[in-house]
C-alpha cells in the first residue's frame, strides 16, 4: 500500500522577518522533500501524518480551513500561513498543529464488531499478505477529495454505493455519454442524489395531477 502524508514545517523568510508554517500532502515524502531542498538543503518534515491516500485530499483541505482560523496566509499561497516573529510563535504554532493532526480522519470509522482486513496474494515476496479494506475504498467520482460510501454490511467483502448517469460534468459542462455509466459516490453525493430525485418525483406526481385536473376541466367546459 502507497504511504501517504500529511507534513508542515516552518521556514524564516529575512526579507518581512517573519516565521511561515508550510503544509501540504504527498504520496511521495522523499520526492518531495527533494524538490523543497533546491531551495533550502536542509529542509526536513518536522510534523508528519501518515493518511490513506483516499482521505488525503480531504484532510489536507480541512487542515487549511483550521489553520486559517489562526493565521493569515502568506502572499497568494494557500499552503504557507505568518505565524509570527518570534520563536514563541513558532511553539504555540507547533502545538496547534500538532493538535490538529491527532484528529485528522486518516481511514473509515473503526467498528470493533467488524472485521476489516482482507488476505491477498504475496506482497514484496512475503507469504502472506493482509490488507486494511479501508484503505482501498474508491474515491467519489462526484465530489473530488471524498471517498465511496459502502453498500449493506463494511468489512472485508464490502462494496461502493454506484449510481448509473447518463451525464457526466467536463469542467462546468454537463456532457451526455452514449452509454450509461455508474459512478461511485460518496455519503455527501449520495445526500444530494436522494434530494434532487425526492424533487423529482414530487414534479412527476403533480404534473400528472395538474395534467388530470386540466382534461377533467377541459371536459366539463364542453360538456357544459
Amino acid at each position: 500500500m502507497i504511504k501517504s502524508f500529511l507534513y508542515g514545517f516552518f521556514q524564516y523568510d529575512m526579507f518581512e522577518k517573519v516565521y511561515i508554517l508550510v503544509i501540504g500532502k504527498t504520496e511521495d515524502k522523499e520526492e518531495r522533500v527533494r524538490k523543497y531542498r533546491t531551495t533550502n538543503a536542509n529542509i526536513s518534515f518536522s510534523h508528519l501524518k501518515e493518511v490513506g491516500h483516499n482521505y488525503l485530499t480531504e484532510a489536507e483541505g480541512n487542515l487549511k480551513e483550521y489553520l486559517r482560523k489562526y493565521y493569515p496566509t502568506w502572499k497568494n499561497s494557500t499552503e504557507q500561513f505568518v505565524v509570527g516573529d518570534s520563536l514563541d510563535d513558532v511553539y504555540k504554532a507547533e502545538k496547534i498543529l500538532e493538535e490538529k493532526l491527532e484528529t485528522v480522519k486518516t481511514k473509515g470509522v473503526d467498528h470493533k464488531t467488524v472485521d476489516y482486513n482482507r488476505g491477498t496474494l504475496p506482497l514484496n515476496g512475503s507469504d502472506y499478505g493482509v490488507i486494511d479494506i479501508r484503505d482501498y475504498r474508491k474515491p467519489c467520482d462526484m465530489i473530488p477529495g471524498k471517498v465511496s460510501m459502502i453498500m449493506r454490511r463494511a468489512g472485508a467483502y464490502e462494496s461502493p454505493r454506484t449510481y448509473l448517469t447518463k451525464y457526466i460534468l467536463k469542467g462546468r459542462k454537463l456532457l451526455k455519454l452514449d452509454t450509461p455509466k455508474r459512478f461511485n459516490i460518496s455519503n455527501e453525493a449520495w445526500d444530494v442524489v436522494r434530494i434532487v430525485q425526492a424533487n423529482e418525483r414530487d414534479e412527476e406526481k403533480n404534473g400528472k395531477k395538474n395534467f388530470i385536473k386540466s382534461v377533467f376541466s377541459k371536459a366539463k367546459n364542453v360538456l357544459g
